[in-house]
């Protein structure tokens, strides 16, 4: 929630984010942060099927926001509650190396 709410109010800070078994929360992003430039900004997402923490329905509404604001993201859904399995540990990390 919080890497999502840094780079979508501060972008001219932020390259890349990875939000995992998250959602945005746009009460805490700052005014204005919709007409600022995302472009450079990619995002790696991804959420737990059965997370019983936080709703898949608001990571998925989330990516609704992303698309809308024309943001570079990759999104995964993954058959755990909440937290990161192997398989969603090495598709992050793949994701990452083609960064750096």
């Amino acid at each position: 929630v919080l890497c999502y709410a840094l780079g979508l109010s501060y972008p001219e800070k932020i390259r890349n984010i990875v939000a995992l078994s998250g959602y945005i929360n746009e009460k805490i992003l700052i005014e204005g942060y919709a007409d600022k430039n995302h472009k450079h900004i990619a995002i790696y997402s991804s959420h737990g099927q059965v997370d019983q923490v936080i709703p898949i329905e608001w990571a998925q509404k989330s990516m609704g926001l992303l698309k809308s604001q024309n943001i570079n993201y990759t999104y995964e859904e993954f058959p755990i509650g909440h937290g990161v399995s192997a398989d969603n540990f090495y598709s992050f990390k793949r994701w990452l190396k083609e960064r750096f």
